[in-house]
Order: C-alpha cells, then sequence, then structure tokens
C-alpha cells in the first residue's frame, strides 16, 4: 500500500466516552487538540465527555485501529464501548509503535507541514 505523506504525521489517537459508560468515539486531531475535540463533541451529548485513553501516533495508524475495531462499529466515528477495550490491547501490543518514514515521503512531509504552517499564518494575519 502506497502512504501519501500526511499519513506519517504526528497525532494523538483518543477514545472519548460518556461519563454514563456507552459508545466511545474513537478518532485523531493534533497534538494539543483534543480539548477542543471535546468541547465541540459535548455540545450534542447530555452526557458529561472525557477521553478514556489516548496514544501518541502517525494518522495511518488512526484506520488501522478502525480496521481492528470493527466488528464494535455503531455509526460514523461512534462504537461500542468494547472498542475501548480492543484500543487498550492495541496500545500495550506496541501496535502504535511509529512507522519509519521513507526519505521521499520525509521530504514531501516537510514540504506539506511548511506549506499548512504558511496557509496558518495568512488566516492568522
Amino acid at each position: 500500500m502506497k502512504l501519501s505523506p500526511p499519513q506519517y504525521r504526528p497525532c494523538i489517537i483518543y477514545a472519548i466516552q460518556g461519563s454514563e459508560g456507552g459508545p466511545v468515539k474513537l478518532g485523531r486531531c493534533c497534538e494539543g487538540a483534543l480539548e477542543d475535540r471535546i468541547a465541540t463533541l459535548q455540545v450534542g451529548n447530555p452526557n458529561f465527555l472525557r477521553a478514556r485513553e489516548t496514544v501518541s501516533a502517525q494518522w495511518l495508524h488512526e484506520g488501522r485501529l478502525r480496521d481492528e475495531v470493527r466488528s464494535h462499529w455503531i455509526r460514523g466515528e461512534w462504537h461500542q464501548a468494547l472498542a475501548l477495550i480492543r484500543f487498550r490491547e492495541l496500545i500495550a501490543s506496541g501496535f502504535f509503535a511509529p512507522v519509519d518514514v521513507p526519505e521521499e515521503a520525509k521530504r514531501m512531509l516537510a514540504e506539506y507541514l511548511r506549506a499548512c504552517a504558511l496557509r496558518r499564518n495568512r488566516r492568522a494575519a
């Protein structure tokens, strides 16, 4: 499988769940953006949401995680609570270890991240 450079980007993969238990939302966000993600989800949820588990990973790990918990899928990014158990097992197994980035992809990724930073700076100006 050919991976595009953005798939090697670092991220946080999270499991968010309501205080009463129930479905778990699995997803990814940039470092430092988890609190904002929870706040966005909280608007439409009557239960207090919290991050139940997080792991530093790369974007490509999110897709692999979804493959691992497909049998627990409900809708969108929401899964049955059993997905949280599987997520924890995968963390313990080293599933989210960094993937080596090919040299060409490193160069492309550096260009991609520079372009992202330029866009952010233009929006901020």
